[in-house]
């Protein structure tokens, strides 16, 4: 029977799950769970980007010696990491909850329906409109 590997990367932790359809069910066993936190970077908020990416592999690992599995992973959409042009990170990521991003969605106060209307992103300080703002 094929499993299923799920990766979750929430706000405090982080874990890899195995699911196999059972009695017309999804029946997940966690694997392994991570506890983690942002860490200040450079006057920043930024993830433990090692710790993360190592918790994926190890879940991508578990699903190849599966055999047959399918892989899902999931993460919060709004925080982004810079890329240069080898597709090495220039920083870390910095965390939602960096205050930067409150500053820059005041100083964007004034553009908010504008900004609405190209993005469609809400008016929420932690989305990655107000982020990347933060850092120009």
């Amino acid at each position: 029977m094929p499993k299923a590997v799920a990766v979750d990367l929430g706000a405090t932790s982080g874990r890899f799950a195995e699911g196999e359809l059972t009695g017309g069910k999804i029946v997940f066993r966690i694997v392994e769970q991570i506890p983690h936190a942002p860490r200040e970077i450079g006057g920043r908020l930024s993830w433990d980007l090692d710790a993360l990416r190592g918790l994926v592999r190890r879940g991508a690992d578990h699903a190849s010696g599966l055999g047959r599995a399918t892989v899902g992973i999931d993460a919060w959409g709004v925080d982004t990491g810079l890329l240069d042009d080898r597709g090495e990170l220039l920083i870390p990521p910095v965390c939602y909850r960096d205050l930067s991003h409150e500053r820059a969605f005041e100083r964007l106060a004034p553009h908010r329906s504008e900004l609405y209307s190209l993005t469609g992103c809400q008016r929420q300080p932690f989305n990655t409109l107000y982020q990347l703002a933060a850092r120009a």
